[in-house]
């Protein structure tokens, strides 16, 4: 319910306040993965608000609250995001990390899975940046397997 209501938000426009909510969703998740998750949320609305200390303080949060979310896909857009508008323009390291989290991700593809949306919006915003052709041969083929190998 706390993930929709944070969803909600976002879409609205309201970052920080959907990053607000996914601090006090945070708070009530037992589960490790869940809080990680929810961290690594608030980390990336905390960044499009323009918090990135606290962005970059809660992305680290994720890793420590839970050793496997690293690496994973939310892990990925938060870290591409935070590089792409802290890290001096680290184009090629924001696709990187992208391409490999979005070909690791399980198939078939939920696209109702917020994080994956996330993922591939940024990854194309990520090729237009970065201008150059095998980016966007990257972006293409994942587009592909989504299509190709369903999705939810």
């Amino acid at each position: 319910m706390m993930d929709q209501v944070t969803s909600r938000l976002a879409h609205r426009g309201d970052v920080s306040g959907a990053a607000a909510t996914a601090i006090r969703a945070l708070r009530l998740s037992p589960e490790s993965a869940d809080r990680a998750r929810r961290l690594a949320m608030a980390a990336y609305y905390s960044v499009k608000a323009g918090e990135t200390r606290t962005g970059l303080r809660l992305l680290d949060d994720a890793r420590q609250a839970d050793p496997e979310f690293a690496g994973s896909l939310g892990d990925a857009v938060a870290a591409a995001f935070l590089l792409l508008l802290v890290g001096e323009g680290h184009v090629s390291t924001a696709h990187q990390l992208l391409v490999d989290a979005l070909r690791t991700y399980p198939t078939p593809y939920n696209l109702h899975d917020q994080v994956v949306t996330e993922a591939v919006h940024l990854l194309a915003r990520v090729c237009w940046l970065g201008g150059n052709a095998e980016m966007w041969h990257s972006y293409m083929d994942i587009v592909f397997t989504i299509l190709t190998t369903g999705f939810q």
